[in-house]
């Protein structure tokens, strides 16, 4: 029996193209890195959330010298702020990248990228052939 004739012979890896080789994507490091991105972002929300308050109380209290610390305690708060906001975003960055594509199996290529514009025959430029009005404007 040749390869044509069996069913499954041209969705065999060696025949797979390279485009569609880079859009296999786990599922289950999707799922873990997901999780890993809502645990993490819950844990800086929390955070913050406590520094934040932390701040406020010591803003709010009578004695001078705690009342002098919340100005320590809201530059913390920013420079916190600004690293975890860059690792929580950078953790959702990986969870969307590792997201899976699910293409039909009789897509071409360029679907499968997910550009099918590119299947399509090339048009005319509107502004170049001449048959178009440009705008009053120019």
């Amino acid at each position: 029996m040749d390869d044509a004739s069996r069913p499954l012979a041209a969705h065999g890896w060696d025949h797979t193209p390279a485009v569609a080789l880079s859009l296999v994507a786990d599922r289950l490091a999707y799922r873990r890195r997901r999780w890993t991105a809502r645990l993490v972002t819950a844990a800086v929300l929390a955070h913050q959330g406590a520094l934040a308050v932390d701040v406020v109380q010591r803003g709010l209290s009578d004695d001078p010298r705690t009342h002098a610390s919340a100005a320590f305690g809201l530059f913390l708060l920013g420079w916190t702020s600004i690293a975890l906001g860059l690792l929580v975003v950078s953790l959702w960055r990986r969870s969307a990248a590792a997201r899976p594509v699910i293409v039909p199996i009789d897509a071409s290529i360029a679907e499968a990228v997910g550009i099918p514009e590119l299947d399509a025959a090339p048009r005319d430029h509107l502004g170049l052939h001449g048959n178009v009005e440009p705008p009053p404007r120019w």
